[in-house]
């Protein structure tokens, strides 16, 4: 609940999110191409 009471914390949290997920996805990509 603290989360939504920081947006920013809560807007920083999800890119991070995001990039990490992204990054999963970047190296599974690989491990299946390669």
């Amino acid at each position: 609940m603290l989360l939504i009471h920081n947006p920013l914390s809560f807007d920083r949290g999800l890119f991070v999110l995001l990039q990490v997920l992204s990054q999963l996805l970047a190296v599974f990509g690989k491990a299946l191409y390669f």
